[in-house]
C-alpha cells in the first residue's frame, strides 16, 4: 500500500515529539485504501519494529484530542478505534487528505502531459518560443505559414485596428490549439473552438487554460451524467472559463496515491 505523507506533518502539533511523529508516519503505513488499520497492538509492534509499550503509548496519544492541531474536526484527534470491534482503528480526515490534490502535481502532471505533446510535434515550434514569419526559407515558404495562421482567426471587420490579431498572435494560436484541443474533454465545433482559442491565448497563458481544463475534469459539475453538463469547448474559451470554481469531487475520484 502506497501513502503520501505531505510535508506539512514536520509542520503539524506533534512535529516536535520525534517519537509521536515517527510512530504516526509508520501507523499511516499499516492503513489500507480506506483508511483502516485492522491489526491488533501487537500484530502493529511486529510490523513496525516496536514494542507493544510504545504502540500502546503512540494509539493512545494519537486518540486524544490535540487542541493545538490546525485541524479542528475530532477536536484534533487523528485515530479512533472502530465500533464494534475488538480490535482496529480508523485514521481520522483520511478521505479529505486523499481527496486532495496540490497545486505542484496538478503543474507537474500539466508539464509532463505538454511535453509529451512537444516531443510529438518537435518539427513545429511550441506556444513558448518566440514566433516569426523569417524561419520559412525562402518567399514560397513564407507565404505558405501566412496562409495557415490567417485560417486561425480571420481578420473581423467588427474589431478595432487596435485590437486586431498580430501575425504573432495568429502563429501562436496555431501552434497551441492541438494542445488544448487534445486535452478539452467534450469534442465538437473544432473550427469555431480554433477560433475563439487564438482570441483567447492572446491574453491568457496556454499553461493556465490547460491547468484550468485538468482541474475542471474532476468537478462535480464536469463528471455527472457522463459529461453532459460540460459546455462546448467554443462557449466555455468565449466566455473564459478557465476563471470558474467548480466544485471538487471528493468521494468519486479515486487519486493514484494517499496523500497526508
Amino acid at each position: 500500500m502506497f501513502v503520501k505523507l505531505f510535508n506539512q506533518i514536520l509542520d503539524s502539533s506533534i512535529a516536535d515529539d520525534r517519537r509521536l511523529r515517527h510512530f504516526f508516519t509508520d501507523f499511516l503505513l499499516c492503513s489500507d485504501s480506506k483508511g483502516i488499520v485492522m491489526m491488533t497492538e501487537s500484530a502493529i509492534a511486529r510490523r513496525i519494529g516496536a514494542s507493544i509499550e510504545e504502540v500502546e503509548w503512540g494509539i493512545e496519544q494519537l486518540s486524544q484530542p490535540d487542541p493545538r492541531s490546525k485541524s479542528p474536526d475530532y477536536e484534533g484527534r487523528r485515530i479512533r478505534k472502530l465500533e464494534g470491534s475488538g480490535y482496529g482503528w480508523e485514521i481520522l480526515n483520511f478521505e479529505a487528505y486523499r481527496a486532495m490534490k496540490s497545486a505542484d502535481d496538478m503543474r507537474e502532471k500539466t508539464r509532463l502531459r505538454v511535453q509529451r505533446h512537444r516531443e510529438k510535434k518537435k518539427d513545429v515550434k511550441t506556444c513558448n518560443a518566440d514566433v516569426t514569419l523569417g524561419n520559412g526559407g525562402n518567399d514560397k515558404q513564407k507565404e505558405k505559414q501566412r496562409e495557415k495562421q490567417k485560417q486561425i482567426l480571420p481578420e473581423d471587420s467588427n474589431e478595432s485596428s487596435s485590437s486586431a490579431p498580430t501575425e504573432a498572435d495568429r502563429a501562436k494560436g496555431y501552434y497551441c490549439f492541438d494542445e488544448f484541443w487534445e486535452t478539452y474533454p467534450r469534442k465538437v465545433g473544432k473550427e469555431t473552438a480554433r477560433k475563439a482559442f487564438a482570441r483567447a491565448i492572446r491574453k491568457t497563458p496556454i499553461e493556465m487554460i490547460l491547468q484550468a481544463i485538468e482541474r475542471q475534469k474532476q468537478s462535480s459539475q464536469w463528471q455527472k451524467d457522463n459529461g453532459e453538463f460540460i459546455p462546448h469547448p467554443t462557449t466555455w474559451l468565449n466566455r473564459a472559463g478557465w476563471e470558474d470554481e467548480l466544485d471538487a469531487v471528493t468521494a468519486t475520484v479515486e487519486p493514484q496515491f494517499t496523500q497526508f
